[in-house]
């Protein structure tokens, strides 16, 4: 009997030292924590490569709302290049995050242009469970290109929403974020922009002296305004969002990012028979350079070709962007 205790003692020991030294099946059977570690007062920089499409078209009331532009309609469509410097101004229940622009490199169908972006500051709040609860820009002024709308969109891939519990790879979690849009066409009445997500982790791998989890996410934007509109109005929208985030599981920080968000609305003058349809479209990698100093060299976009009219729900499968060839140094 001693000795069926002991071998029985020996098992459980050995099993025990499995689960503690391997990491993949210790993460299969215990689950993995994705942290939210802030330091109050880190500041860091953050690089942002994107195409950005815009595109509008005034027409017709149709029978039935869509979102398929005519094929005549020109998008605006940019390349983008952004710097700018994170900082932790609070942490605690309500983090507060700031990020001010310190470099800017716009252009249009190959033309450099000056942008409006430069010296902006713009202020994050988060919930629970790094929750977007605010954006705002607190200092500048507002861009026609990328507004303060976009920039958060824009930045929202470093704010991954986290599980409240431990969860393991390919297990599902759901994230919602808000955010509020003016529109000009209604005297700047505002709509909610509710983003809705989902989560899974896609695998672990170890790099350099980093652990990180690739946090694979998709999902649908839903428009609604805030307030009623006239009975003679009606306003209609959607949009989708894909993407692929890099988190450190030491730090909680995400380092690299790969996100694609398209969407658009339609106004509709019911009595003028006339209906305004503006659509959006980015793709963008979003990136620590302190870790991740060449992550933008390989960024490809897969936006509609200049003079194409975009399609909102033409959104490709991503492409193996955040691949194990990016380097990553310390």
């Amino acid at each position: 009997m001693k000795r069926l205790a002991l071998s029985i003692g020996g098992v459980l020991l050995l099993a025990a030292a499995l689960v503690f030294f391997v990491p993949s099946l210790r993460q299969s059977i215990l689950g993995i924590a994705l942290p939210l570690n802030l330091q109050e007062g880190r500041a860091e920089p953050i690089h942002i490569v994107s195409m950005l499409l815009k595109a509008r078209e005034v027409r017709g009331l149709s029978s039935q709302p869509n979102f398929t532009m005519d094929d005549t309609v020109t998008p605006d469509v940019y390349d983008l290049a952004l710097g700018c410097v994170e900082k932790t101004e609070r942490t605690g229940a309500d983090p507060v995050i700031a990020y001010l622009i310190n470099e800017e490199n716009l252009a249009q169908i190959g033309v450099k242009k000056s942008g409006s972006l430069l010296n902006n500051v713009f202020s994050m709040r988060l919930g629970r469970g790094g929750v977007i609860e605010n954006f705002l820009m607190i200092k500048g002024q507002e861009s026609p290109i990328v507004d303060e709308v976009r920039m958060g969109q824009m930045l929202a891939p470093l704010w991954i929403v986290r599980p409240d519990k431990r969860v393991t790879v390919g297990e599902v979690w759901s994230g919602r974020w808000s955010i509020a849009y003016p529109v000009d066409t209604l005297d700047k009445a505002k709509i909610n922009l509710e983003h809705r997500l989902n989560y899974h982790i896609a695998r672990i791998f170890s790099q350099k002296d980093m652990e990180l989890a690739v946090v694979d996410y998709e999902g649908s934007i839903t428009l609604t305004p805030q307030k009623p509109l006239p009975s003679n109005v009606e306003l209609v929208g959607e949009g989708h969002i894909k993407g692929e985030a890099w988190l450190n599981l030491k730090s909680g920080q995400v380092i690299l990012a790969d996100d694609r968000t398209a969407w658009g609305y339609a106004v509709r003058f019911l009595e003028e028979k006339t209906e305004d349809l503006r659509l959006f479209d980015r793709k963008s990698r979003i990136f620590r350079p302190s870790v991740m100093p060449n992550a933008g060299d390989n960024f490809t976009s897969a936006m509609p070709k200049d003079g194409q009219a975009p399609q909102i729900n033409d959104i490709s499968d991503k492409e193996p962007t955040a691949n194990s060839s990016t380097s990553v140094n310390r």
